[in-house]
């Protein structure tokens, strides 16, 4: 009976251990869950006093970032526009060039202009003096060299109305005193016939001087 009874107690005792290895499985499983959250707090609490300069970091390196891409765009488009500038500014000194050749041309123009006025005013004045010649030799021919009937010209030492004296011609002038003229004005008329104006000395004299 007693082995029997030792076996029973050894079988007790060999099923406790089991128990009891079950509880300290146990016991370490709750204090690994135990201290797993004291870890975490350890570990949010040391970051936390670092996140935000973290974040301000990064916000200064996206700023930063910014400023460098606009500053870069910005000097492109500076540069674009200096170029655009430095371009227009050229047009308008070519422009202004073209507009100084030209008006130096048209000033050229007007000179010739004026330069060629003159000479056809002085054309102009060639063919009046010209006119005037033929006029006055037409004139002086047919005062000469009269017509006749037949259509013929018979030319004469003196003008029609005129008397011949040796180598000149007279035209005696004697009207009735309100018809007559003083000297100046019996004068001008003797040129307008292209002739001298003379005087009489003697009226019963023959001769007929010029003065």
């Amino acid at each position: 009976m007693l082995p029997a009874a030792s076996k029973n107690q050894n079988a007790s005792s060999s099923g406790e251990q089991p128990e009891k290895e079950h509880d300290y499985v146990n016991a370490a499983v709750w204090t690994m869950n135990k201290i797993s959250p004291t870890s975490n707090k350890k570990c949010c609490s040391f970051i936390q006093p670092f996140l935000p300069v973290a974040v301000s970091w990064v916000l200064l390196l996206v700023i930063i970032g910014l400023r460098i891409h606009y500053t870069s765009v910005i000097s492109s488009n500076n540069a674009k526009l200096t170029v655009e500038h430095e371009d227009q500014m050229e047009q308008i000194k070519q422009l202004k060039t073209r507009i100084e050749q030209q008006e130096r041309r048209n000033q050229q123009l007007n000179t010739q202009k004026q330069e060629q006025e003159k000479q056809n005013d002085n054309f102009r004045e060639q063919i009046r003096n010209v006119e005037n010649d033929v006029t006055l030799s037409q004139r002086v021919i047919d005062a000469y060299c009269p017509k006749k009937e037949n259509g013929r010209r018979q030319c004469e030492p003196c003008q029609i109305d005129w008397q011949h004296n040796l180598s000149s011609c007279y035209e005696v002038n004697d009207p009735d005193p309100p018809r007559r003229r003083n000297w100046d004005r019996a004068q001008e008329d003797c040129r307008g016939k292209n002739s001298d104006l003379v005087v009489i000395v003697n009226e019963d004299e023959k001769v007929i001087n010029k003065v």
